[in-house]
């Protein structure tokens, strides 16, 4: 009978990688077979009614667009990268889906709300 068990590693940290290996030396003697994958993290409800529900709505007002517009704006902001196609700059504009949770653009949302604020009060 099988069992499984999971440890879950920030490989940043000295001490997890330790954690994996006391936990790979604990095992008794036998053949194992160990998978390691990469941890994404997800969203939950509660951060996308964050983002939609206050996040964006806040951001909506400042500038006078609709939602959908915020979160146009917030993407090219804090998600754009740019690649050269035919000797010119091209902005290719990414996701909020793309990001490991909410967290990054939630904690980015403080200096883009001051961005924001600066480019409509020049406008």
């Amino acid at each position: 009978m099988a069992t499984d068990k999971g440890i879950l590693l920030d490989t940043s940290q000295l001490k997890t990688r330790r954690r994996l290996y006391k936990a790979i030396r604990a095992l008794p003697a036998g053949l194992w077979s160990v998978e390691i994958s990469r941890k994404r993290a997800t969203t939950s409800t509660l951060q996308r009614g964050y983002y939609w529900g206050y996040l964006l709505v806040e951001v909506a007002r400042l500038l006078g667009v609709d939602r959908e517009k915020a979160d146009k704006v917030l993407c090219s902001l804090f998600l754009s990268s740019y690649v050269e196609v035919a000797g010119k700059p091209l902005a290719v504009v990414g996701s909020t889906a793309s990001l490991d949770g909410f967290e990054l653009l939630r904690e980015s949302a403080g200096l883009g709300a001051a961005r924001i604020r600066d480019k409509v009060s020049r406008a």
